[in-house]
């Protein structure tokens, strides 16, 4: 379906909401919002976390709108983001206009299956304490991306972790 991605770490404001809503809307022929959500189209807001005012309500708009419709809107918040600063109230979950779904840490296991088999037992379990089994830190290293694990991770830690990545059975 098509996507609209918008990162709220960057421009977390109403009129910066709108903006992209805009494009997204201009590329199904200048529909407005309440006729795009008439089409499958997926929504993406990614690190909300102490929005401004506005954009709150400008989320909280959008998900009143799209009520309904076919199209699904997905909001990547910190789990410990004030109830306060949320777009959306505890009867939104109940009367399922909004599903949370909580990501932790991966259990060792699963971390292990996405590292390989044949990662050395002693530097898994190292990787593991490393990363807390965050499920970003754990891709970053599966690909090799030391500019990624360099923005989570001193870069000393982020040598060992690639040095441990290295050690095999």
């Amino acid at each position: 379906m098509p996507l609209l991605w918008h990162d709220l770490s960057r421009d977390g404001g109403g009129p910066g909401i709108w903006r992209r809503i805009d494009e997204m809307t201009s590329r199904f022929g200048g529909k407005n919002l309440e006729q795009l959500i008439e089409e499958r189209v997926m929504l993406c807001f990614d690190n909300y976390h102490l929005l401004p005012e506005e954009g709150v309500d400008a989320l909280m708009t959008i998900a009143q709108r799209m009520k309904g419709g076919r199209s699904k809107m997905l909001v990547a918040m910190r789990g410990e983001n004030p109830s306060y600063n949320r777009f959306y109230q505890r009867s939104d979950v109940q009367t399922g206009l909004v599903t949370e779904i909580k990501i932790g840490r991966l259990p060792e296991r699963s971390a292990r299956e996405m590292l390989g088999e044949d990662l050395d037992d002693e530097a898994m379990k190292l990787i593991y304490m490393l990363t807390k089994g965050q499920p970003l830190a754990l891709s970053l290293l599966k690909r090799g991306d030391e500019s990624g694990l360099t923005a989570l991770f001193p870069k000393e830690e982020v040598r060992f972790l690639m040095y441990l990545r290295s050690k095999k059975r």
